[in-house]
């Protein structure tokens, strides 16, 4: 989908190839380019450990509460 790709293009984790259907040497290049550029693995540590750190029950449970006027 393209609003995912966009996402991890901005993110710094990927490559958005901008189509949705990309050419299989197109797919190669961009793979070949995140494998070796070491830009890519540290934005994905980053990510891990953002992802990590979350707490996605208390945020939602926090929304709720925001929403519900609790």
């Amino acid at each position: 989908k393209a609003e995912v790709a966009a996402r991890v293009d901005f993110s710094g984790v990927g490559i958005d190839l901008a189509t949705a259907a990309p050419s299989p040497a197109a797919i190669g290049a961009a793979v070949d380019r995140v494998r070796e550029d070491d830009r890519y693995r540290a934005a994905a540590a980053r990510l891990r450990s953002a992802i990590a750190a979350s707490a996605p029950i208390d945020a939602i449970a926090n929304a709720l509460k925001r929403c519900c006027g609790a």
